[in-house]
């Protein structure tokens, strides 16, 4: 579970700087200094990007979402596929929340992917 969140936070970008600044500290020659600063500028674009890129909010909506995917998830494979339950119909505002965090969901993954 830890592994999880660590890795919808930002994975493991931070150990991966550690090891560059390493790197750089303990380069024997100019190459492998400017070789270590290249992949440590790198790791750390990377890492603006995932904090200008929303990765934090990412997280935040899959918090917001999971009701919603476990629901449907139930709806569909244990009552529809497997015939072993009947699943009360959520209530009409549910049910409009649930569109909306779908429709936003798929909106903002289409918008990521014009505007990369």
């Amino acid at each position: 579970m830890l592994g999880l969140i660590k890795t919808l936070m930002g994975g493991g970008i931070f150990e991966e700087i550690r090891k560059a600044y390493e790197t750089k500290v303990n380069a024997q020659n100019d190459t492998d200094r400017i070789d270590a600063e290249v992949n440590l500028a790198k790791l750390e674009a990377r890492l603006k990007s995932h904090v200008a890129g929303g990765r934090w909010i990412t997280f935040i909506q899959i918090v917001w979402v999971l009701p919603f995917v476990l629901y449907n998830f139930k709806l569909v494979v244990w009552d529809k596929v497997l015939s072993w339950g009947v699943t009360d119909p959520l209530s009409p505002e549910l049910y409009k929340l649930q569109m909306v965090m779908v429709g936003f969901f798929f909106l903002t993954t289409t918008f990521k992917g014009i505007t990369r």
